[in-house]
């Protein structure tokens, strides 16, 4: 990884990655500590690593989550409208339970 990577990236005397914090990853991805959390609760967010109480992530893992996102313009149309119906009868109004 390069460029606006290298910032967040530590290297140590061999000159392999460390292991990002979870405020490196928020900052990576412009979004806060919290919306990080709730999308690795969720498993929507890159892989983690727990050490113990700590998370921290791998860049790699970090970067293939993000070539993974969809990019506007590229999300399939059956995810938009898929398990949508109405709730709404033929007169416009909810059925009776």
């Amino acid at each position: 990884m390069a460029g606006k990577w290298d910032q967040y990236i530590t290297v140590d005397h061999k000159g392999s990655s460390w292991l990002l914090t979870e405020s490196d990853v928020a900052k990576m991805l412009a979004v806060s500590l919290a919306a990080l959390r709730r999308w690795r609760i969720e498993n929507r967010g890159p892989v983690c690593i727990k050490i113990g109480a700590l998370v921290r992530y791998r860049p790699r893992d970090v970067e293939n989550w993000l070539k993974s996102r969809p990019v506007r313009g590229e999300r399939i149309a059956a995810h938009s409208t898929a398990g949508r119906t109405s709730q709404k009868g033929s007169s416009g109004k909810p059925p009776k339970p």
